[in-house]
């Protein structure tokens, strides 16, 4: 059946009702036929305004006239649109005027028109149009147009084509194939991770191809069933990237696309690359949870590991060990080797214990030189002995360093458990306990047990409560007089440290002092002491009761600190009072195992005035040879050896001996503890003519012991062999008022050094000057503060100790600009990170130039400013992180590219 076949009516029907625009212009330009779709798409009037169908001019029943009063294709409405006739897409000229008056017979076209509708909008339509010849001459011509409206289309092609070209570029992979595999399509990132198509393959294999078993197993079993079912399935998996050679994580998200009937048609994916988040967080976890130093676990991850292996602990039948182990001596070493040096004897140890136990332990790095071992599933608990034998027999060993042999040795304590009662803090708590109980007895290990648990209660309560007195200024002074036996004149006081507690009353000396130096607190008595007796004591001098100097113990951690000497000596002539007034008294032990750095902090100490006494003589090692070449003025004999005189021959020989030998040595010898004139006769009798004790004066605050001058304080009797009588301590004299305004005025200027200071610390800015002669680099206290050293451990420093506190990548940087300064009277200013006390790195801004040359150019001196750059340096990653977090919004354009192929396919 031909179209000539079709009823004219329901031919006429279909062209009224199609939704093409379909219309007929004779060679005048008139529209001889169109239906109503074409007249829409042109904007012609409404067909009622149009002749009967035989008078349209051109019609073969129609006169050869023509009537104006039809459709002219000048009467169109819509016009072409200029502003797209650039367009390679669209046609620049109507088509019925190529079709009429095309020179070379072309008698048919398909073409796309931009136009401008009646409402000003742009619209597209594609047109396809014929050429038909009626009656015999060939220039009667007739074209016969259809129209379609493609505006909706085009820009639904164009929105897609943008689309398609932002998939393309995406670092992320993404693939489109149907359910036989055939891959429709992958983005750039898809293929170069793997490779073009190629040949046809189940989906089955090409899954099989891309992902490693285990993510294969995943999609087969989660991924496909899930997206089928709810059109949509999110799981991490691995990529096998084969530009790469290597396996990739994978964030990656599954559609299922369906027809009009619901069947799966298409699979689409979409897989982002973790690998970067998965490094990211690698190294998160790594800073968070791992030594920098060791690469062992931190105390955050070893207290995890325990508690864990304290949960799948078997009741009653495996026992848990832990062992908390330290190193010897380890500051020592630290000072001796430096602190590269020192990290490198942690790695070793680190190394050793792990070379040593078993691949079940887990080892960690606690803090300074403090080791955590994990033991878990242990059958027996003294299995904990032979490893702990272990540790402090082959870990404890020496280490090469720089052709160096450093001797190590281990403590180690340990707790064992068979319940899975006890936390992980507690079991750790119980094993650094026992570590700290076998450090004081001087056995290589020691189990916990519950007398440690009390002692570690004291320590703890103690250290609580001394902060509180420190801090609420309780702590007090009292003074005991010292006597020269045979003029019976008072010669100085000592200082004496007492703690009256509100609850407990007065705690003793030996009770808090061991704690203060275990906790660290040590430093801040001291300066208490320091500051109280120099007020007190001023106070009496200038009432005219205080003669000769007063004495002031010293604890070993105070001179632990570098530059401790400076500091003490300026707290102590801040309160108006000279070095000459000053005795410090160290204990025998201090000076027996000392350190070149203390012997020089001793001698600046003695050459400003200041004297230096050996306390409790007698009592510690049995070497003398550090008498010989120490800097010590006065030996006191231990209250130890008094007890026993008069009558002990022994002792009497002895005391003998040590005044001798002090004698000898241009020393004075003073004598504690003497009670009763019976000891004050013995001591005078061997030679000693000094002494302190209760048969003179009981230990007293300044407000008892100088009130009244009057007072009967202290008593010499006849002292055999001194040739003592009985007198009184007379009040000296006045001071001079020149003197006491001298002493006023360096009061007053060390207040406003002290507020100088203050200022600077508000501010974080420290000053330091550069020796370059001498070697010597002079941080002041804000610039140690700054990096968590307190004023009394550091000291000058040489260039290369100053380099080895600078991060690695900076010091090029550094060594440049200084270089530079020093050729050029020109300061500079460079950021650089330095090691903080804790280990980790400060950012600091410095400033220098140089201040002095000599003669000839060289410079000598080089001074400047440091300023923590800390703050600074956290607000630029402040202000790169959010510029991170801006682009997440990238997740933006994903979601829309989800939504796209997520968009139901037609089969």
């Amino acid at each position: 059946m031909s179209l000539k076949d079709v009823p004219t009516g329901l031919l006429e029907l279909f062209l009224h009702h199609v939704p093409t625009g379909i219309l007929v212009i004779n060679q005048q330009g008139y529209v001889v036929t169109i239906n109503p779709a074409a007249r829409r798409l042109l904007g012609l009037p409404d067909a009622s305004l149009d002749p009967p169908a035989d008078h349209i001019p051109g019609s073969p029943s129609a006169p050869s006239s023509t009537t104006p009063s039809h459709p002219h294709i000048n009467d169109i409405a819509w016009v072409l649109d200029s502003a797209e006739l650039s367009d390679q897409t669209c046609d620049c000229s109507w088509p019925w005027d190529r079709l009429l008056n095309s020179a070379d017979s072309e008698d048919k076209l398909q073409t796309t028109l931009c136009v401008i509708d009646s409402w000003q909008r742009r619209r597209v339509l594609r047109c396809f149009g014929v050429v038909a010849h009626t009656g015999d001459s060939s220039a009667e011509r007739q074209v016969a147009l259809a129209l379609e409206d493609v505006t909706e289309y085009e820009a639904a092609e164009q929105e897609r084509s943008a689309l398609m070209e932002f998939i393309e570029v995406l670092p992320d992979f993404v693939g489109l194939a149907d359910t036989q595999g055939n891959l429709l399509y992958h983005n750039r990132a898809l293929r170069e991770a793997q490779g073009e198509g190629g040949e046809v393959q189940s989906i089955n294999s090409r899954i099989s191809d891309a992902h490693d078993p285990e993510s294969l197993e995943i999609l087969l079993k989660e991924g496909f069933p899930v997206a089928e079912r709810d059109g949509i399935w999110r799981g991490q998996t691995w990529l096998r990237h084969v530009g790469k050679e290597t396996e990739i994580p994978v964030d990656q998200v599954l559609i299922a696309h369906r027809d009009a009937q619901g069947e799966v048609k298409r699979y689409s994916t979409l897989m982002h690359n973790l690998s970067v988040e998965r490094a990211r967080e690698s190294e998160i976890e790594r800073l968070l949870y791992r030594d920098p130093i060791t690469g062992l676990p931190n105390r955050v991850l070893f207290h995890d590991r325990v508690e864990q292996a304290r949960l799948v602990q078997n009741r009653g039948d495996e026992f848990l060990a832990v062992i908390v182990c330290d190193i010897r001596d380890f500051s020592t070493i630290n000072e001796s080797l430096g602190q590269e040096g020192g990290d490198q004897v942690l790695a070793e140890v680190g190394r050793r214990l792990q070379a040593n136990l078993p691949q079940d332990a887990t080892i960690g790095r606690l803090g300074a030189d403090l080791f955590g071992i994990l033991l878990p599933r242990l059958e027996e608990g003294k299995e904990a002995v032979e490893f702990a034998e272990r540790i402090v027999s082959k870990v404890g060993d020496r280490v090469l360093f720089a052709e160096q042999a450093v001797h190590l040795t281990l403590r180690a304590g340990i707790s064992v458990t068979s319940r899975s009662g006890e936390s992980a803090r507690t079991l750790v708590d119980q094993a650094d306990a026992a570590r700290r109980a076998s450090k004081r007895s001087g056995v290589k290990y020691q189990f916990y047990s519950s007398s440690i648990t009390e002692q570690a209660r004291e320590h703890v309560y103690l250290t609580t409560e001394l902060r509180h007195a420190l801090d609420n200024n309780d702590l007090q002074v009292y003074y005991q007089p010292q006597v020269d036996f045979v003029s019976g004149k008072l010669i100085g006081f000592e200082a004496l440290v007492r703690w009256q507690h509100p609850q407990e009353g007065w705690i003793g000396p030996g009770r808090f002092i061991p704690v203060a130096e275990s906790s660290g607190l040590i430093g801040r008595v001291g300066e208490q002491v320091i500051d109280l007796a120099a007020r007190d004591f001023l106070q009496a001098r200038r009432a005219g009761f205080a003669e000769g100097r007063l004495a002031i113990n010293i604890a070993a951690p105070q001179m632990n600190r570098p530059n401790w000497a400076i500091k003490l000596l300026e707290g102590w002539q801040r309160n108006g009072l000279a070095a000459t007034d000053l005795e410090l008294e160290i204990t025998e032990r201090l000076f027996v195992r000392s350190r070149h750095s203390l012997i020089e902090q001793l001698q600046y100490l003695r050459s400003c005035g200041v004297k230096i006494a050996v306390d409790d003589f007698g009592t510690g090692y049995s070497s003398l040879n550090y008498l010989k070449d120490l800097p010590v003025d006065r030996i006191k004999i231990d209250q130890s050896f008094i007890t026993d005189l008069p009558g002990d021959h022994r002792t009497e020989t002895i005391i003998k001996a040590i005044t001798t030998l002090a004698k000898g040595l241009g020393m004075e010898v003073l004598a504690e503890g003497v009670e009763t004139a019976g000891q004050a006769q013995a001591l005078g009798s061997a030679g000693c003519y000094q002494g302190q004790g209760y048969l003179f004066a009981h230990p007293a605050p300044a407000a008892s012991l100088w009130a009244e001058p009057q007072l009967e304080c202290w008593r010499v009797g006849d002292i055999a062999g001194a040739g003592a009588e009985e007198s009184r301590i007379q009040p000296a004299s006045p001071v001079p008022e020149e003197v006491a305004g001298q002493k006023t005025w360096a009061k007053l200027r060390g207040e406003r050094e002290r507020r100088y200071r203050l200022a600077q610390e508000a501010a974080r800015f420290g000053i330091w000057e550069w020796d370059l002669e001498a070697d010597a680099i002079d941080w002041d206290n804000v610039c140690w503060w700054m990096l968590g050293y307190s004023a009394e451990m550091v000291g000058s420093m040489s260039y290369d100790e100053w380099r080895a506190i600078i991060h690695p990548e900076d010091i090029e940087n550094v060594e440049s600009h200084i270089q530079y300064a020093l050729t050029n009277d020109t300061p500079y200013l460079i950021e650089m990170r330095c090691r903080s006390a804790f280990g980790d790195w400060i950012w600091v801004q410095e400033r220098g130039q140089v201040v002095s040359r000599a003669d000839d150019g060289q410079p000598l001196l080089i001074a400047g400013a440091n300023i923590d750059f800390g703050q600074c340096k956290k607000t630029e990653a402040d202000i790169q992180r959010q510029l991170e977090q801006a682009n997440d919004t990238r997740s933006t354009f994903l979601n829309a590219v989800s939504h796209e192929l997520r968009t139901p396919l037609n089969a």
